[in-house]
């Protein structure tokens, strides 16, 4: 017996005059007048309604609910009967799904074989009346793009076939994704673009998105790197992460309003990017969003966002950067490398700047630091090269290790009162810092604090025991420069068994030497100071200040 593969089950229908056109019933008894194995010569057209489904593991028929489709022709010869008249069709491919209920014909010669009706013909399916249909959930392809469709909200997501997308697009060059597709009779609404949809479609310079898009999923154009633009619908609410990461021709991004955040890698290493718009909307930047985007000049972050991730600008081509006073927060690396940033605006929302926050932005030339900063994470500054003074309020208790490594052009740098401890190779080869105040609360200082501060021309340490020292923590200054210290303290400086007693020129720290105030100003002997009823008050720049920094008539 041939073996015959899956196949659809059709109940016959009631006699049908028509010469040509019978049921499955007179196909059956015309096969029954025949010898066993004989075959009609004359064609004919049978038809019955579609009432179950049967298959095997070796192809042809495929069934997903109650939708009934041909996937492969597995070398199955026609129409076979049971004895109980319904027919299997297992030859013929239909234009459109076969459902369980439509009345279709086959058309075929007949043979009795082993008393069972076989069609020897092949034969195309012809659906005569559509039953209702369902509605159809999961993946097809319509046109040259592939979806995954889901009957219960009539939503379509764009989406790929194979393991990668660029197995599935790779020739396309340009694509408009549409904003409805239609699929067996039904309409489905195009609103996301899916997880991984385009990712290393290298070909593709051009892609249109509608507006019924809403979201647009992780990695989607992962690798695009021949895009150079696309424009985002105000539809859109969500991006993925690693949306448009190493999308290294596009260059212009517009954040629609509508999106609320800028996940990790969004738009990493797209090198190519100059210009980046940022959606009234957006309350975070993400981790690396738009680190190595080397050519980014100009960003523009808006009042709404609260929280700029660790790197997120990293190794970027901005010049300079404005943080509005909603942020609250900025990560650690935030714009770490961005050499060519030279003004930074820090707001007073910020309490803390992280560890390697602006490390090696090389053209950095001044900073303020307001007074809500507390913190001062390390290698905060370090590299910064061409910083030439830094104002740090008396509000910052903590000053990381290396934070000011290596700005070999920062002459003044004051130290807050608050300050207990200087950590290791903070001022590392400030070459060019002149005098240093050591605030009275210090009781260690790290190794190499100050190593290689060569144009030191005087050093001021206002506390009373002279405080621990690392190694090396004046490696490279000059011992003969006038080491300022309490008057009562004078002695155990040059007695102590430290790096201390190595200068040889301690004098004593007089009111004519310095005075600091508790809002940070500091006065010296070259302003005016002046008695009246019985207070010091020091007069400069044509204004007067109490000793404790407060502006008086």
């Amino acid at each position: 017996m041939k073996k015959f593969f899956t196949f659809l089950t059709i109940t016959c229908t009631a006699m049908i005059a028509s010469a040509e056109q019978i049921t499955v019933n007179q196909a059956l008894q015309i096969a029954g007048q025949l010898a066993q194995g004989a075959t009609t010569t004359d064609e004919y057209e049978v038809v019955g309604y579609v009432t179950a489904f049967q298959g095997s593991d070796d192809g042809g028929w495929a069934k997903y609910g109650n939708q009934i489709f041909w996937i492969a022709d597995a070398s199955g010869s026609g129409a076979q009967s049971n004895a109980d008249g319904a027919l299997e069709v297992y030859q013929g491919v239909p234009t459109e799904m076969v459902y369980i209920g439509d009345k279709v014909s086959v058309k075929a010669t007949l043979t009795n074989y082993n008393g069972l009706l076989e069609t020897t013909k092949r034969g195309i399916v012809t659906i005569l009346e559509k039953v209702e249909r369902p509605a159809f959930s999961g993946k097809c392809k319509i046109g040259d793009l592939y979806y995954n469709v889901n009957a219960e909200n009539k939503t379509a997501e764009v989406t790929y076939e194979r393991s990668n997308s660029s197995s599935n697009y790779s020739g396309l060059t340009t694509i408009e994704i549409p904003a409805s597709v239609e699929y067996n009779a039904l309409t489905y609404n195009v609103t996301s673009i899916g997880d991984n949809a385009f990712d290393g479609c290298r070909s593709l310079t051009s892609i249109i998105i509608p507006n019924s898009v809403t979201s647009i999923g992780i990695s989607a154009f992962y690798n695009c790197y021949n895009l150079p633009s696309i424009t985002l619908p105000n539809s859109v609410t969500s991006i993925g992460r690693y949306a448009f990461n190493n999308c290294s021709s596009l260059s212009t991004i517009t954040i629609p309003d509508n999106v609320t955040g800028i996940e990790e890698h969004t738009f990493y290493y797209c090198t190519g990017l100059t210009s980046a718009t940022i959606g009234n909307r957006v309350t975070s930047i993400g981790f690396e969003a738009f680190s190595y985007c080397t050519n980014l000049t100009a960003v523009t972050i808006p009042n709404s966002v609260t929280s700029i991730g660790s790197h997120a600008f990293s190794h970027c081509g901005l010049i300079s950067v404005d943080i509005p006073n909603s942020v609250t927060n900025i990560g650690d690396c935030a714009f770490m490398y961005c050499s060519n940033m030279s003004t930074v605006t820090i707001p007073n929302s910020i309490t803390s700047i992280g560890h390697y926050t602006f490390e090696n932005c090389s053209n950095l030339t001044s900073i303020n630091i307001p007074n809500s900063v507390t913190s001062i994470g390390e290698s905060a500054f370090s590299g910064c090269s061409n910083l030439t003074s830094i104002e740090i309020p008396n509000s910052v208790t903590y000053i990381g290790q290396k934070a000011f490594y290596y700005c070999s052009k920062l002459t003044s740098v004051n130290i807050p009162n608050g300050i207990t401890e200087i950590r290791e190779q903070t001022f590392y080869h400030c070459t060019n810092l002149t005098s240093v105040i050591i605030p009275a609360n210090v009781t260690n200082i790290g190794k190499e604090a100050f190593l290689n501060c060569t144009g030191l021309t005087s050093i001021t340490c206002k506390a009373i025991n002279p405080p621990a020292l690392g190694i090396n923590v004046f490696h490279f200054v000059d011992t003969s420069i006038p080491l300022y210290v309490p008057q009562e303290s004078i002695e155990a400086y040059k007695t102590a068994t430290s790096y201390w007693s190595y200068f040889t020129n301690i004098l004593a720290i007089t009111q004519t030497d310095i005075e600091e105030t508790s809002n940070n100003q500091q006065f010296n002997a070259k302003d005016k100071k002046i008695f009246r009823n019985g207070k010091i008050l020091i007069e400069r720049n044509g204004n007067t200040y109490s000793i404790e920094g407060v502006q008086v008539r």
